[in-house]
This record gives structure tokens, sequence and C-alpha cells, in this order.
């Protein structure tokens, strides 16, 4: 009887518990851990309007395009609050319907709006788009401000989802823009049969298309998200997955694309109509059939119903009034608020949307599988990374290669590895550095894993660059050179990990640059901020979000959301959940500043068991996995690329390495030929398994949900007592 009563109540604990984590579901974003993320003002993004390449406002036209048989009066707030604010700054105001332009050949109303501005873009130096609902809200504002010498289309974020927004775009007068826009309006023809959400929809793929052309796997794999939508949720997994593309940068050539909170437009209902003349520019979702009547009572910036709106001007506009310099508008005062107060509420629904966008992802990472329709990324080359017309910028004696063993681990551990990378290193003139981590004044670092970049710290000021290695990593290919991959721009040159979503730290290259040398001075103290009691990853679970708060400081958000992730991962799945949520705010991009991050396939590393011990003199310079515990003798039969076990290797060389013979400029090495491949082969082995990857990618990152949300303390705590009792 006691034992069932005990029974009962661990059984009431578990349900209670699983009632908390609904609960807990339903209100993160009132968890009161994140209040000071809502407290972090967005940065102004105003720019200096003396500066020499602004553009005469005469020369910037605004322009509303309006479908066939829509009339003005429909918007007619907006409308009249865009055409004033033009005047006062002496913009060209335009408002034209879809007619007339030679764009009738296009079905969607929605694309043909964009074919419009590629007729008007010519006659002026550039050009707003604005959709008909949008109204500007603070007249003190410049369009100038947006423009920038180097950009020449400018985009923004929508608030509430993860998409780029299309209701407003400012485009210069350059060929680039000229041509992505007219692209762009043509895209309507490849629309897929399902819910792609037209021209919003479209966007998302189309830019990816032109700005991350080698991301073949993670492309194909947003493209069937897009061509399986059947409802808004879908479509906003399919947009954030092509989001994890961009991720957190705003700029991709001649491409801007602003943050949430920085933008020249916002929605209205994200604060119930309140809105800041010193955050505030324009205002989007002003249809005249939601107008609603301003509430009496007292109103606080927090979200409404999409589909209402309050007018925040007093009285109608006079255009007879909006004359050149006048910026002087009656604005109803209950609906001005704070800049803070606007910036918390916007903050806060921020969270909401990082949120969401994880049980986005979980939508389709079930269903996204390999197919034969693949088949045909398999066989696109890798570009190749090579910068040989730099190959004399760092001579080879003033770079160093680094080898740093624990303290009583022996050279006989890697000796092939090592053997081959010291034969190397006297065949180039580099440097060879082999030693242990107990003499560097490093003692004070528990984790043998951060102690070698410590070490590394202590070399790095004697030499121009410094190669950085793990003992397992051999040299297979003796004629590349260091140089080929360093580059006068970047500091630090990591390589993403090709059989998982890691920045991989087996290796990097640093110049003796004072950001170089406190990168790797401040990561290697890194240690003491290792979450207790989780499933960390050591230094390559570290380097991604020691990376990710240095380079992407404003996104406080998406970095706690990623940080709790990492706090309570327990498993490898887990760390490659964590590991992959931060490298959606590195997205697609390999150029951080000066940090270089080389992409699976086009890196100087990979790992040796990838493609059977097959490589190729085309493409392979260094392999990873070369331990002598480790090592096999080559099969008999038939050898292919494909994947082998990741505690297998086969010797690439025949025989031991002569030390003594390796001298500078001798290259002659004695390959075993029956693990050398051709280019297309090993490419397409490590091209099907960047695949496997892409895919395995969205489903880490459908568990991250779990992770952000609640810890699993209470139900932790509830299958405890159930097993006690």
């Amino acid at each position: 009887m006691l034992r069932l009563f005990k029974r009962h109540i661990a059984l009431s604990i578990f349900i209670l518990t699983l009632f908390l984590l609904y609960f807990s579901f339903s209100s993160i974003h009132e968890d009161s851990d994140m209040e000071y993320l809502y407290k972090v003002p967005y940065p102004v993004l105003f720019r200096n309007l003396s500066s020499k390449d602004s553009i005469a406002s005469d020369k910037i036209a605004i322009l509303i395009v309006l479908s066939e048989g829509v009339k003005r009066d429909y918007y007619k707030i907006p409308i009249d609050s865009v055409e004033c604010y033009a005047k006062a700054h002496g913009y060209q105001f335009i408002l034209t319907d879809d007619k007339g332009y030679g764009c009738d050949y296009l079905k969607e109303k929605y694309f043909r709006r964009h074919c419009v501005v590629t007729k008007i873009l010519p006659k002026y130096e550039a050009v707003l788009h604005i959709d008909a609902d949008i109204g500007v809200v603070n007249p003190n504002r410049k369009l100038q401000e947006l423009l920038d010498e180097n950009i020449d289309i400018t985009f923004y974020d929508r608030h509430f989802s993860p998409e780029i927004a299309l209701g407003s775009y400012l485009a210069k007068n350059t060929s680039y823009a000229m041509e992505i826009i007219k692209d762009f309006s043509e895209y309507e023809r490849k629309l897929p049969n399902s819910f792609h959400g037209t021209d919003n929809g479209a966007l998302h793929i189309f830019l990816a298309e032109k700005l991350f052309p080698y991301n073949l796997n993670e492309l194909e794999l947003c493209r069937r998200a897009w061509r399986n939508s059947q409802n808004v949720a879908d479509q906003f997994a399919y947009t954030l997955c092509i989001r994890t593309l961009f991720g957190a940068n705003t700029d991709f050539g001649k491409i801007r694309i602003l943050r949430k909170g920085t933008g020249h437009v916002r929605d209205d209902w994200l604060t119930s109509g309140i809105w800041s003349p010193y955050h505030d520019f324009m205002l989007h979702g002003w249809k005249m059939d939601q107008l609603g009547k301003t509430p009496s009572r007292p109103l606080k910036a927090e979200p409404m119903k999409q589909t209402v709106w309050y007018n925040p001007f007093i009285g109608t506009f006079d255009m007879d009034q909006c004359g050149f310099g006048n910026t002087t508008w009656h604005h109803d005062p209950r609906l001005i608020g704070t800049r803070e107060d606007v910036e918390h509420c916007l903050r806060k629904h921020e969270m909401k949307i990082a949120i969401k966008k994880m049980k986005y992802l979980g939508r389709f990472g079930d269903d996204i599988i390999e197919d034969q329709d693949s088949e045909y990324l398999y066989g696109v080359p890798y570009p190749i990374m090579r910068n040989s017309n730099n190959e004399s910028w760092i001579t080879s004696e003033n770079i160093a290669i680094v080898i740093v063993l624990s303290e009583s681990v022996k050279r006989d551990y890697y000796e092939i590895a090592i053997d081959s990378v010291e034969c190397y290193a006297k065949a180039h003139g580099y440097q060879f550095i082999l030693t242990h981590d107990n003499v560097w004044g490093c003692d004070y670092l528990k984790d043998k894993f951060f102690r070698r970049h410590c070490v590394i710290s202590k070399i790095l000021p004697k030499y121009e660059a410094v190669l950085h290695l793990d003992a397992d990593i051999g040299v297979v290919n003796q004629k590349r050179k260091l140089q080929e991959y360093m580059d006068p721009q970047f500091d630090i040159i990591f390589h993403d990990r090709h059989f998982s979503p890691e920045i991989g730290m087996a290796s990097y290259i640093v110049r003796n640059t004072q950001y170089g040398l406190d990168l790797i001075t401040e990561f290697s103290n890194y240690e003491k901020k290792l979450p207790e009691g989780s499933f960390h990853g050591t230094d390559n679970g570290a380097i991604h979000m020691f990376l990710a708060e240095k380079l992407f400081p404003d996104n406080s958000i998406e970095l706690e959301l990623c940080r709790r992730a990492w706090k309570n991962s327990q498993n490898v799945a887990d760390q490659f959940a964590y590991t992959s949520c931060i490298r959606t705010l590195f997205g697609a991009n390999m150029d951080f500043g000066k940090v270089r991050i080389l992409r699976k396939g086009t890196g100087y590393v990979r790992d040796d068991w990838l493609t059977g011990g097959i490589w190729s003199p085309d493409r392979d310079f260094m392999l990873h996995g070369l331990k002598t515990d480790h090592l096999k003798k080559v099969p008999n039969g038939p050898l292919r690329v494909s994947p082998m076990s990741q505690t297998s290797w086969y010797s690439p060389f025949e025989g031991d390495f002569d030390i003594k013979r390796c001298v500078l400029g001798n290259t002659t090495w004695n390959h075993n030929s029956r693990l050398i491949g051709t280019r297309e082969d090993v490419e397409y082995g490590l091209r099907k398994h960047e695949m496997k990857i892409a895919v395995k990618k969205v489903k880490y990152m459908s568990r991250l949900y779990n992770f952000v949300v609640y810890s699993s303390t209470y139900l932790q705590y509830s299958l405890r007592m159930l097993r006690i009792h």
C-alpha cells in the first residue's frame, strides 16, 4: 500500500512537471533571466549627411505602385504622409499603378511592382520603393541616412518573422541594382506549386542563389522546404532555412539587409501604435479599412492585433501646407513614447521570434532526406582557395609549424603524422617546433586543450605567422605551400570540420599581429567560462561561443539562446545542436573582419576516414586522424572512396621517413599509389557526406527548442523520482 502511494506521488510530480514545462513553453518571453536583454538599445544607423557620397534630394524618388483598380483612398493617410514628407525634403513623389510600363506579361501583381521599379529607376539616382500601407511618422528623418557608397540595394528584416521584408527597399541607379531587380521581377516563373509566399517568399531563395552559389547542398534543402510548404508556418520554416545562410551579417557585397530594430520601416501593431521620434521613421500596416479609434485609456508599448492601427496624426494632411522645409506635423501625443519603452517592447518580441525560429526548423527536420535528386550536386567541384600570387609575402623561414603535446605524450604516438610534418617543414624552409605544454608557463590552465593555445600565444611573437597543428595531422601533399592559404587581410584562419557543423580547432593559421595575438591569448583563458555540468566540447565547443561574442556583439538575443543550449548540452548530438545554433549567426559567409573560416571542402585539413584513406594530389594537403594505434594494414582488395571507421586509417606512404633526407627543396616522397585517387572521385565522396551533414544540421537545430526554453531540471528530477519509487 505504501509502495502504491509512493508511485502515486511520483506520478503526480511527473504530471505537475509536464504542466510546468508546458507553461514554460507558453511564457518564455516573460523569463526574468532575459529582462536585461530587453533593455539593450538598438544600434543607431544614422549616417553623416555631409558625406561626399550623399545624393541630392531631387535625384531621389519615393515610389508607390498600386495594382490596377486600387484607389488612393484605400491608403489615404499613409500615402498623404509620404507625399507630404517628400515635398518637405524635396524628394520626387511618384504614385502610379502597374499598368502602362510593359510589365503586363507578369501574372503576379507583386512581381509587376518590381518590374515597374526597373522602369522608373533609370530616371533617378536612387528610388525608395514602398508599399501603399507604409506611412511616414517621423518627418525629420532623411533617406540619405540609409545611403552608403558601397551599397546598391538596402532591404530590412521583418520584425515579427524570420523574413526579409519586401514592403520597402532602397535601390541606387547602378547596373548591379538594375540587374538584381529585373532578374527578381522575372523570378515569378520559378514559383513552386506550394504555399510559396509570392515575391516575399521568392526573394529569399533568389538572393541566396546570387550570394551563396557555392552552398549547393543547403540551397537544395531549402528549395525542397519551399516546394513542400503548405501554410504560413511552413513558409517561415523555409525562410529560416535560407536565413541560416545569411547569418548575422548585414552586408553581402553590394546588398545590405538591416537587422531587426534598425530598419527604416517596422510594423505599427508591434507596439500598439506607440512610436518614438528617437527610434522610428516609417510604420507599416496602415490600411484605411483597419483604422481603429484611439482608445481613451492609457496606452503602453505592447503588441496588439495585426489588423488594427491608430492614426498617429491629429487632423488630416493639407497638401498645400506640405512645402519644402515644413516638417512641423501635428501628432497625437498619446501615441508618442520613449525610445526605451518602444525598444523594450521590440526586443521582447524579437526574443519571441528567435525562439519560434527554432520551432519552425523542427517542422521539416524529420522530413528532409537525401534522394536521387541530389546526385547532380555531388559532381560539382569545390572552389580552389589558393592565393598563389601571395606566396612570397611572408617568407618561409618566418613561419613556424607548431605541434603541442600534452605532458608525458611521446612522439611515437603520432610517429608517421609528425614525421611527415617535420619533413615537409624542412623541404620548404618552415620552422618546425614540437614541444610539450608544461614548459611555457601555461600550467595554470587545467584543460590540456586550452593549454595548447596558451603555448601558441607564447611562440607566436617570435615569428610572422604560426600554423598550429594537432599531433595526428599529417602532410600528404608535400608540394603545397602554407602561403597559398594566407591572405594579408586576415590575421587568423580556421576551417570547417567536414563531418559536423563545427569549426575545427585541430589546426589554424595565425599571424603575429596584435589582433591575432590578443585573440589567441584571450581564447586560451576562455576555459574559465566552460559551463559546469554540461557536455561542452572543451575548446572545440568554446571556440564557437567565443568567436560569436567577438564578431556579433549586437546579436545578444541569439547569443543568449545558443548559450542556454550549450549549458544544457548532455551528449554529442546536443553539442552539435549548440554549434549549429551558433553557426546560424555565421551563416554561409567565410570572412568576418580579420577572421576567415574556410568552408567545407576548401580547407587545408580534412579527416582521412571520410574517403577511406584515398586522397587526391589535385585537391588535398593535410589529413587528420593519423594516430599510430589506429593504423591498419591497407586491404588487398579494391579500394573505393567511401567513409570508413573513424578509428582506422592507412598509411599513405611507402616505408618510413628518413628525416636526414628531408632537406630544403626535396619534395620527392614515396606514396602508396593504391591510396591516390582522382579529384573527381574524392570530391564526389566529400560532397555526398556534406549533404548528409547538411540534413543532420537541420535535425540538430530542431533539438534546440527544448534547450533554450527551459532547463531540464524539473524533468530529470521527476524521472529520477519515478525510478526511485
